[in-house]
This record gives C-alpha cells, sequence and structure tokens, in this order.
C-alpha cells in the first residue's frame, strides 16, 4: 500500500479485475486518512482522488467495455478532486491532465456494445469527455446542497494588486524568474525523492512509514510545526505575506520540500497539492522579495507572486500548468490573476520537463 510520488496510482485503473481488491484500497484510503489526519507533510488531494478513481473502476467494471472503465475512473477521480477544492475546473483539467497521462493515452475508444437504451446512454456520456465534466457538477452540487463543503477550503480573499505600478509586460522577467525558480526546485525535490529512496530502500518494507513519521514528528519538535499539514492557516499566513519574516518563510520552503520528498519516499500515502502550494507560495514570497532587493519597482503585491508561485511549483511538480491555474484562480476566486499565474506555471512546466 504504498504511495506513489504522484496522486492518481496507475495500479488503480490498470490491474486485472480477477487481482484488483476492493478491501486493499480501503484500508489504503485507511492509510491515507491517518497520514493526512497526523500532518505528515502530505495532502488530501491523493486521497480524495484515489478513492473516486475506485469508485469509478468499481462501477466501471460492471460494463464490458474497457473504455467505459476508463472514463468512469477518469470522472470518479475528476468528481473527488473538484469536490475536494470546491474547484470544478480545476477537477475536470485534474482528469484530463493527470489521471488520463498516468493511465496512459488512449490511441483508439473501443465501442461499447450497444444492447439497450440504457446502454446507449452509456455509450454516448463515455465516447468523450461529457461524463468526466458532468461528474465534476453533480458532485459540487451533492456536496453543496449537503452541507459538506468546508468554505475555508479556499485561500482567504486578500487583495492582489494585480494593477501594479510597473504593469504585466515589465514584470515578465520577474514573472519568468519564478517559474524558472519552480522547475528548479521540482527538479530538487525529485532528487532529493530518489535519495531518500535509496537510503529507505535499506530499511523493511513494513517499517518505512514508522521511519517518515518519525522525522516529520522530530521535524515538529524542532521548530518545523508548521512544515507539517494541519490546514490551510500556514498556507493563508505566508499568501498574505506579513505574518512571517523572510528568514522564517525561506526556513519553511526548505524544511517542507525536505520533508515532502522524505516521506514520500518512505511510503505514507497523500497528495502533492496541499504541499506544493505551501513551498510554492513561500517561493513567490522570496521571489519579490529577491527582486525588490535587487531594484526591481512598481511590483505586484508579494500575495500575487505567493499565488503564482504556488500555482507554478504545483504544475512542475505534477506537470499540469492548465490544473494548476485552474486551481490556484478557482482557490483565491480572483480571476485577474490568471495571466501572470499562467506566465509561471507555463514556464515552470517547461523548465520542469527539461530538467
Amino acid at each position: 500500500m504504498r504511495g506513489d510520488m504522484f496522486i492518481g496510482p496507475t495500479t488503480i485503473y490498470s490491474e486485472k479485475d480477477s487481482t484488483f481488491s476492493f478491501v486493499r484500497q480501503i484500508f489504503r484510503f485507511i492509510a491515507q486518512i491517518i497520514t493526512v489526519g497526523t500532518g505528515c507533510a502530505l495532502g488530501f488531494a491523493g486521497p480524495a482522488a484515489e478513492a473516486g478513481m475506485t469508485t469509478g473502476r468499481i462501477i466501471g467494471s460492471q460494463l464490458q467495455s474497457s473504455t467505459a472503465k476508463r472514463q468512469l475512473c477518469l470522472a470518479g477521480g475528476a468528481a473527488a478532486f473538484a469536490a475536494n477544492f470546491n474547484t470544478p475546473l480545476a477537477g475536470f483539467a485534474y482528469a484530463m491532465e493527470v489521471s488520463n497521462r498516468q493511465m496512459g493515452y488512449q490511441k483508439s475508444a473501443e465501442p461499447i456494445p450497444v444492447n439497450d437504451g440504457t446502454t446507449t446512454v452509456l455509450k454516448k456520456l463515455t465516447s468523450n469527455t461529457s461524463l468526466v465534466f458532468l461528474a465534476t457538477v453533480a458532485s459540487l452540487l451533492v456536496c453543496r446542497n449537503g452541507n459538506i463543503l468546508n468554505p475555508k477550503h479556499a485561500l482567504s480573499t486578500l487583495k492582489y494588486m494585480v494593477d501594479g505600478r510597473a504593469g504585466i509586460v515589465a514584470q515578465l522577467p520577474v514573472l519568468i524568474g519564478l517559474g524558472f525558480l519552480s522547475g528548479s526546485f521540482a527538479s530538487i525535490f525529485r532528487m532529493l525523492f530518489q535519495i531518500s529512496a535509496v537510503a529507505m530502500s535499506r530499511v523493511p518494507l513494513t517499517f518505512r512509514p514508522l521511519f517518515g513519521g518519525l522525522v516529520c514528528s522530530l521535524a515538529a519538535y524542532k521548530g518545523s510545526p508548521q512544515s507539517l499539514f494541519t490546514g490551510y492557516a500556514t498556507l493563508n499566513n505566508i499568501v498574505a505575506s506579513n505574518v512571517y519574516s523572510y528568514k522564517q518563510i525561506m526556513h519553511h520552503l526548505l524544511s517542507k520540500i525536505g520533508l515532502l520528498s522524505f516521506t514520500q519516499a518512505s511510503g505514507l500515502v497523500g497528495g502533492l497539492v496541499a504541499p506544493s502550494f505551501f513551498a510554492g507560495s513561500s517561493l513567490g514570497v522570496l521571489t519579490h522579495f529577491g527582486a525588490t532587493k535587487l531594484g526591481a519597482t512598481g511590483l505586484f503585491s508579494p500575495s500575487l507572486y505567493a499565488v503564482a508561485g504556488a500555482a507554478g511549483l504545483l504544475s512542475a511538480f505534477i506537470r499540469a500548468p492548465i490544473t494548476a491555474s485552474f486551481l490556484a484562480i478557482e482557490l483565491t476566486r480572483e480571476y485577474d490573476l490568471i495571466l501572470p499565474v499562467m506566465i509561471v506555471t507555463a514556464v515552470a512546466n517547461f523548465c520542469s520537463k527539461k530538467a
């Protein structure tokens, strides 16, 4: 039940029906809840997406078509991701960019046998992306009407000062630089992950998660409790850019990257969205600080750079710039941020692929 480096394991879709175990997925989901609930430096987007994909896999297994099973897996993951963050567009983009890639792009669709009216409807739904988008909408309707969604999941509403005095064109060098740094830090994370994986390979498999939890506990005890996942309070404080000193923010960034790589390598299961937003927002604030020290004037507010950095690092981590952009915009509900956010995510994704 070890966790993968990226959220949404391929095995949920690709594993044969004869070996697929629903009980094993239940135990994995419980392990994910415990990992995230105890604050072990991971997020809950991964567990939510896996639960949704597992539900789609179970329903799709009853149909005589791999295409239907694939589309239902995508729909389940998208619905869970969308409901988790209250972000329908990001949920849809996540399914298309991340889950679709992990399951392997399908070159040709297998036709669904048409035997009755119900199957005809299923064929029309699963032949394109309409089912995935419909699932995201339905999940949000259920959660909102049932008072399940927590509105605190969204980032605090802030004044991002999009109309900076220098203008978007004059700030392109800083935004591109932030994208480059995001891609570089993602490469550093992958390197640390590989180093940690080699180190943890000497430990028996069943004991590796214990080491991951122990390291997180020691980090919290020694002065980095904000590096654990205990909700969005720390992230909102970083985005506000008036709570922590720049030295503290640098400490948060480095400790988060280190803990995240080690907990992933130790086999603890969880998502990368919340951790990457945490580290990326720190990187954005530090980039704004560095540019100001170098003489840049009229920049957008540090809060805007924090959001752009969060989206950029997420884009570089999971190589999904559209998902990262939509998620940042929908969480902040500030659609004027779209241009600087897309610039940073595009550059970060490019640099991450080249690294």
